[in-house]
């Protein structure tokens, strides 16, 4: 996993866009619980999660808030259905 800034993630996603079978996992926005982006209602951070255990781990973290999937593979979406039927 990568944290990168704005323009990065967005540039990412338009080229996961374009193919065919991408590589990652998700792109995700948070919320720094450190530095009070949550009271402020912004997000400062941009994550490439190149694997699931990336994403579970920013899911997981008591210093990341307010997360945002900003672009998801196949495979992030089968994941995610079967735990809404696991739940």
């Amino acid at each position: 996993m990568f944290s990168v800034n704005k323009d990065i993630a967005e540039r990412e996603i338009a080229r996961l866009k374009c193919q065919k079978r991408p590589q990652v996992y998700c792109v995700v926005r948070y919320q720094n619980r450190l530095n009070g982006d949550s009271e402020k209602y912004r997000y400062s951070g941009y994550a490439i999660c190149y694997k699931p255990k990336h994403y579970q781990a920013l899911m997981q973290s008591n210093f990341v808030g307010g997360i945002d999937v900003l672009w998801f593979s196949e495979r992030f979406k089968f994941d995610e259905a079967r735990q809404e039927l696991e739940d």
